[in-house]
């Protein structure tokens, strides 16, 4: 169960860390439009 608390973990990190990625790319491009 650990391990899989762990990789669910990972996988949230990610899902945020994307969001936030992509959120400022997509910022950036109305900017620039």
């Amino acid at each position: 169960m650990a391990e899989y608390s762990d990789q669910h973990w990972v996988a949230k990190w990610i899902l945020e860390y994307l969001e936030i990625v992509f959120g400022t790319s997509v910022a950036n491009r109305c900017i620039d439009y």
